[in-house]
Order: C-alpha cells, then structure tokens, then sequence
C-alpha cells in the first residue's frame, strides 16, 4: 500500500499491462492479415454487386455460316463400325468405340455400345438441336453433318459467341478447309483440316461415298476406324 505522497515503481509487466490498455490495439502480423482479408472480401462484394447485372447467366451460341449439302445422311440401319482411339505418346490409353444404326421409325439411330448413348438423325444428318458442326451427345464422332457437304475446294466456318447484358462477344472461332482428296485404307477419302481460332489443329479423312469418318489426328490423340468398310 503506497503512502500518500510517496511513488511506488512499476514492474516491467504492469508497465506493459498499462500501455496495452491505453493503446487498446496492437498491429500484429496476424492483424495485418485479418485486415487486409476484410479489404479483399468487401472490394470483391462491391464488384460483384457492380459486375452482377453484366454477368448473370451468360449464354455461349454457335453461329454457323451456311452448309450447302451434296448428299444425304448414308449410313444405314444394321451397320456397325468400330474406332481406336489412342493418345499419342502415352502407353496403355488405347480403347475401341462401336457405334450401332438402328431403325428408330422417324430417324436414324446412332448408339455408341460402349457408353449406352445414342442419338436420332435425320436425313440430312441433323440431331434434334439441328447444328451442323456437332450432336448434343459429342460422343458420337460416326459422322456430323457438315461432313455431307464436303467436296474439292470446301471450306466452311463457325463462332461461338458468349453472350451477356445484350453484349455478344466472340470466343472462338473454327475454320473447316479441305486440303485433297486420297486413298485411305483402299477407300476414297476427303482430307478436310479443323483449324481453331486458340491455334489447335485436327485433320479429318472423310470417307467419300458413305461420308463418315475415317481417321482423325488431333493435337494429342488420334482415332481411326478398324472395321465397319470395306475397300471400294
């Protein structure tokens, strides 16, 4: 108990004690941290609210340049070919793909076995969705209809735009271009090459009289028909 008029010294700790309380906050690293957290979760609640109008469901549309067709949809109820699909320089990623016809009343169906799928075709070689660079189910790669208008000189395009807040913007853009015509397998074939706007590359052998594919190579894979024709 102190005596009036006297002082009583202060210990190390209760001198820390009592700058802590006056100062009330310490800027630690973890405080620091915690700080700089808040600032980026409130800036990023803002743009988000700013941005939002813009960027609520933005919609992705295929526009296709027109497809003049010099043949119909070939393939024929009952046939089965089967396709290896490998990726280059990798060991032990071979797999075989069998796509069945079948007689549908209204269409032509084309199943892949492996997967169970299938889709309807009409005779112009369109799925329901009615686009002609691809199917709803992509993992029908027997034929598409662009491959019905394939001839000496053809080539074709398609964008794919990304639309929002009624701004369309283009994404990517494919171009179709036919580079010659050759013997594949005994089989006539049209080379058409698939060039993208990111800078891949595929080239497509389209079997000339059935219009279904034969090979493609990809930037990492390749697939080539191994049954289902017979050279003309």
């Amino acid at each position: 108990m102190e005596k009036p008029g006297t002082y009583a010294p202060q210990t190390g700790n209760e001198s820390s004690a009592h700058s802590q309380k006056e100062t009330g906050f310490r800027l630690t690293p973890a405080n620091t941290m915690l700080i700089s957290l808040g600032i980026f979760i409130f800036i990023m609640f803002v743009s988000a609210q700013t941005l939002k109008p813009q960027l609520d469901n933005p919609q992705f549309v295929i526009k296709e340049e027109p497809l003049n067709k010099s043949a119909t949809l070939m393939i024929k109820p009952g046939e089965v070919y089967a396709y290896n699909f490998r990726i280059a320089n990798v060991t032990n990623t071979s797999v075989n793909l069998t796509y069945k016809v079948m007689d549908s009343g209204a269409c032509t169906s084309v199943g892949l076995v492996e997967a169970g799928l299938a889709t309807c075709l009409d005779s112009g070689g369109n799925d329901f969705a009615g686009q002609n660079s691809t199917y709803n189910e992509s993992s029908i790669i027997l034929t598409k209809p662009w491959m019905l208008s394939v001839k000496e000189g053809w080539h074709w395009n398609i964008s794919v735009f990304m639309i929002f807040d009624s701004i369309e913007k283009e994404v990517a853009a494919t171009n179709y271009t036919f580079i010659r015509k050759e013997y594949f397998k005994g089989r006539e074939a049209y080379v058409i090459r698939i060039r993208s706007s990111d800078g891949s590359e595929a080239v497509d052998w389209i079997d000339a009289e059935k219009r279904i594919l034969l090979k493609e190579i990809g930037p990492d894979y390749e697939v080539e028909m191994i049954s289902g024709l017979e050279p003309e």
